[in-house]
């Protein structure tokens, strides 16, 4: 009877922890892609701090290309595309960028947008302050939006990345019910 005791205490302390490790999953996995830039996530800072005069770095802002892509999950009837496909940005600027989507089906939809940014590394200098990817976006059939993202590309960036590509994918959100 000891034997099953135990083995019933045993059972049930691993039956915690992996409760308690998959509750866990997604906060750890965000913090180590928001410390290792890995999945093109970026950091998201406020107008506030973006206002605020910065004394971390004496470095001067500098041009560089950044690309912009799109790509729609193809079970979908949507456009989806960036308003300009490259740009010349100035580091420790804010600029405002477009993307347009249209829902072509002749059904109302909820998207969401992932974003990821090439080379992974440079995830740590980007900074949104606003961006359409924070949210779902409601579109009803045939309806055609802007879409608009605030960034600032940090004047730390690694003066060897000159050309930055920003990747969103767009795809349907499932409705419960």
């Amino acid at each position: 009877m000891r034997k099953k005791s135990f083995l019933a205490l045993k059972l049930a302390i691993v039956s915690c922890a992996m409760f308690g490790f998959g509750f866990l999953l997604v906060p750890i996995y965000d913090i180590v892609c928001e410390l290792t830039g890995l999945n093109g996530k970026t950091g998201v800072i406020s107008e506030a701090e973006l206002a605020s005069p910065r004394n971390d770095s004496a470095a001067e802002s500098r041009l560089l290309e950044m690309e912009f892509l799109a790509h729609v999950d193809p079970a979908m009837n949507f456009e989806f595309r960036p308003q300009r496909e490259q740009l010349q940005l100035e580091t420790g600027a804010m600029h405002t960028i477009y993307y347009l989507a249209k829902n072509n089906s002749d059904r109302d939809m909820t998207v969401q947008a992932t974003p990821s940014l090439v080379p992974a590394r440079a995830a740590a200098y980007l900074k949104k302050l606003e961006c359409f990817c924070f949210e779902k976006q409601f579109l009803a059939a045939g309806e055609e939006r802007k879409l608009p993202a605030r960034i600032v590309v940090s004047r730390d960036l690694p003066p060897d990345l000159n050309h930055l590509t920003m990747n969103y994918t767009l795809f349907a959100v499932k409705n419960k019910g």
